[in-house]
């Protein structure tokens, strides 16, 4: 599955901050109309508030970091429900179609399932075509569209 990669995946560390940040910039560019930005703040807010769920995906023995995922949970007392949200996932493209992707979910989906969640959401582009079939594969279901309106001002 890992195609001769030796991976790990840990908990992200200060010292990743920037090469994550680094990584999402060239992989998020090419969606401009995410409805969350990717930008340094994002990045250090989410470390600061949600270090347990922001996970790195690292290869060999010089310790490159190849993907990382980063979310939170969301709890909805009226609903006695607890929510994983995986925010941010992301593959560097030299690594892409070798599981990675696929390794940080599942470390993701335990992490959550440990803190008591229910369930876990994820969202992506339409035209996300390897997001989408990596969350076909895992077997996320109920698809649900999203509709964005947007207006000058």
């Amino acid at each position: 599955m890992y195609r001769h990669l030796n991976v790990s995946v840990r908990m992200l560390q200060v010292d990743d901050l920037h090469i994550v940040h680094s990584l999402g910039e060239k992989l998020f560019e090419k969606f401009p109309n995410l409805i969350r930005n990717w930008d340094q703040h994002a990045v250090m807010s989410q470390f600061q508030t949600d270090r347990e769920f922001s996970l790195v995906a690292v290869c060999g023995n010089n310790r490159i970091i190849a993907g990382f995922a980063l979310g939170t949970y969301i709890e909805k007392p009226l609903q006695k429900k607890k929510f994983g949200h995986l925010t941010w996932l992301g593959v560097h493209p030299d690594y892409a179609r070798r599981g990675i992707g696929q390794r940080l979910v599942l470390e993701f989906e335990k992490l959550v399932r440990e803190e008591g969640c229910q369930q876990l959401l994820v969202d992506t582009e339409a035209d996300n075509a390897p997001a989408i079939s990596l969350f076909n594969k895992l077997n996320f279901s109920h698809k649900e569209k999203h509709v964005y309106f947007s207006k000058a001002v």
